[in-house]
């Protein structure tokens, strides 16, 4: 394979439904509308055990490949920010992750949390 660097996983999704790329490795967020109207189809998923909302889709390890891999997605913010706004955010984000959308959208459109409850994220501290 060859690699090509796009600008996000839209443009990539556009290029393989029209046939300028083979095959892409991305989120299934990005894709999954598109495999479930038949424009595409995800042949594995990364992580170490089905997706809730792909049941049908094999893992990569089902599949003969013996690789697990998680998407990470973060919050960030420039270094020296306020301890009470990181707190001011931590608890809207920890809020909002236990809210019925957060809950919908785990098993609709392939995201999930890997522990309930409280978010376990914490400032970065720059690594010396």
């Amino acid at each position: 394979m060859t690699h090509v660097a796009y600008r996000g996983g839209a443009p990539a999704a556009q290029d393989l439904i029209g046939g300028q790329v083979p095959l892409m490795v991305d989120t299934a967020v990005e894709t999954i509308e598109h495999h479930r109207a038949g424009k595409v189809r995800i042949l594995a998923v990364t992580g170490a055990q089905r997706s809730k909302a792909l049941p049908d889709v094999p893992t990569l390890k089902e599949s003969g490949i013996d690789v697990t891999a998680d998407a990470f997605f973060g919050l960030y913010g420039p270094p020296g920010m306020p301890p009470e706004l990181v707190q001011r955010i931590d608890r809207a984000v920890a809020d909002a992750l236990r809210g019925p959308r957060a809950r919908s959208a785990s098993t609709t459109s392939a995201w999930c949390r890997r522990t309930p409850g409280r978010p376990s994220w914490r400032p970065s501290r720059p690594r010396t």
